[in-house]
């Protein structure tokens, strides 16, 4: 199998996953993060491991695609900018529809919404993490620590089925918030990174 990673490649020999994982994390350092991987052609952004684990005998060349740390932050907040978009508009009928009664729909929506939530903060604490935080990374970890706070209590509503104070969280408190975070990344983007031309 041969392997690509940047502008280097190694003839590997009946090689396993670790093998593949270790010249992954030599490759990647304080400048850059694996994005995702092509193998023969084909695009794999999830669940790599375990598409090594039952592919990788097949696999005849396999590239390892790795970003800049510029380059992962600027992704990472459009899909995060994208993610907003689309969820402001949800969270209103779904406010209304715990005001009057949720259904099995209203509890999937908002397990769905959760799951939003939480990828925004894990979204959060990996830039945190790396060596080049937006200009207004301060902002963002105020909104991070505001939803931190908001999510323990619609837990404890979500433990006492309290339909009120969850829409209540909503509205009040989770939708300025992501607004809010809308507003930071938005400006991240235009001011210190970029945008793809789609047309």
């Amino acid at each position: 199998m041969i392997l690509k990673i940047n502008e280097k490649s190694w003839n590997l020999n009946q090689p396993s996953v670790n093998d593949v994982i270790e010249k992954i994390n030599e490759e990647t350092n304080d400048h850059y993060f694996f994005s995702h991987f092509i193998a023969d052609g084909k695009e794999i952004y999830e669940d790599h491991e375990l598409f090594l684990e039952d592919h990788l005998t097949e696999i005849s060349e396999l590239e390892i695609v790795l970003k800049t740390v510029k380059q992962f932050i600027n992704d990472i907040l459009l899909s995060a900018s994208e993610y907003i978009k689309r969820a402001k508009p949800e969270l209103t009928p779904l406010v209304d529809d715990f005001y009057n009664h949720a259904d099995k729909t209203t509890w999937e929506k908002f397990i769905a919404f959760l799951e939003g939530l939480e990828w925004l903060n894990q979204m959060i604490t990996v830039i945190d993490g790396t060596k080049q935080q937006p200009k207004n990374w301060d902002q963002y970890i105020k909104v991070a620590t505001a939803l931190t706070e908001h999510l323990v209590t619609l837990q404890e509503a979500l433990e006492n089925q309290d339909e009120v104070l969850i829409a209540d969280t909503i509205q009040y408190e989770l939708l300025p918030l992501l607004e809010e975070l809308g507003k930071e990344i938005d400006s991240t983007i235009d001011q210190e990174g970029y945008r793809y031309d789609i047309s």
